[in-house]
């Protein structure tokens, strides 16, 4: 069940040009509700009360969508879930034997705002291509909502160009930059530590580097001095508030989207595993993965020069490591074997 309220929370980012408000799209969803007969999926409020995700045969609770006020540097929102069914397999319909319980209950949340009077970001609780590309399902029923002569919800929805998404893949080099040089991103974004990062060479294969990145690692010094591109990238970050330190431990992808755990989540007065992670969730898409972008934008001039130091130093260190193997290599060579 891929809602926000999960263990593991993964965020896709999207967009869609329009000049409808959030309360005409809400007025719009609220007529869009999920039908168990005829199986359409349909849109309702984040309430877990009374929910069976995961259940066979089972309806969703009547509600309805919800906008959320404005609370800078968050903005207003649009809350919603969308419901669906899952067809079983033959075999598990034959073993539940019940035609109505051959379908499960499934959910997909969303969070809407404008970025400006013609455009509308769009935060789904997914990742999984199947979930977003499903006939009758979330993407389609909001691109219909939105607009409802669209043919197809591409025409409509943007998952490429969005406000959310990085400028560009280099971001993570200047990261793990940042990381060593002791990881203050901006007056209160603090980045901890680096557990893993992604690299695509070439020829498009990819590595993923675990257990700490730094510059001591020759795997990742060649993907630095290869011009891999890198991402994405597992961090560790404290944020500073005026009500005490948030703590997040996040995968981020250059589209704008995220992976975060509910366990290693930490929001100062809230407790409510739906609020935590409904709220972490924003605020990861609207506030801090922005403020990290526009910190490496601004960074810019010096992250230019840096760059290139960077990239020399890591083929100066794997030339003067490799030398030294190769030494190594030679002198073994020359040693006789000893008499046994």
């Amino acid at each position: 069940m891929p809602i926000f309220n999960q263990p593991t929370s993964s965020l896709r980012s999207a967009s869609a040009a329009t000049r409808l408000t959030l309360k005409q799209i809400l007025d719009r969803m609220t007529s869009v509700k999920p039908n168990f007969e005829t199986r359409a999926g349909g849109w309702a409020s984040l309430s877990e009360e009374n929910v069976q995700l995961g259940s066979y045969g089972a309806k969703p609770p009547e509600s309805a969508p919800e906008i959320r006020d404005a609370k800078p540097p968050l903005p207003e929102l649009l809350i919603a879930r969308f419901y669906f069914w899952d067809k079983v397999s033959e075999a598990l319909s034959e073993i539940v034997g019940d035609p109505d319980s051959t379908y499960r209950l499934n959910a997909i949340d969303v969070a809407l705002s404008k970025t400006s009077d013609t455009s509308l970001s769009i935060l789904l609780s997914t990742r999984t291509p199947a979930f977003l590309n499903k006939k009758g399902g979330v993407l389609e029923s909001l691109a219909k909502i939105i607009d409802p002569d669209a043919k197809r919800w591409r025409d409509v929805i943007s998952m490429d160009s969005d406000h959310h998404r990085f400028s560009d893949a280099d971001i993570f080099l200047w990261l793990a930059s940042r990381s060593i040089a002791g990881g203050k991103l901006d007056p209160q974004i603090t980045l901890t530590h680096i557990s893993g990062i992604s690299g695509t060479d070439s020829a498009a294969r990819t590595a993923e580097l675990r257990s700490g990145i730094d510059f001591d690692r020759s795997n990742f010094l060649t993907s630095v001095a290869e011009g891999d591109t890198l991402g994405p990238v597992d961090l560790n970050m404290t944020i500073s508030r005026a009500h005490g330190n948030e703590h997040y431990t996040a995968v981020i992808f250059l589209d704008g989207g995220f992976k975060i755990k509910r366990s290693e989540t930490y929001i100062p007065g809230i407790l409510d595993g739906g609020e935590l992670m409904l709220a972490a969730n924003v605020s990861m898409a609207h506030d801090i993965l922005r403020r990290i972008e526009h910190a490496y934008i601004a960074d810019g001039p010096h992250w230019k020069t840096e760059r290139e130091a960077v990239i020399e130093t890591a083929i100066k260190d794997l030339r003067d490591r490799y030398e030294l193997a190769h030494k190594a290599l030679e002198d073994a060579k020359k040693r006789k074997p000893e008499a046994s």
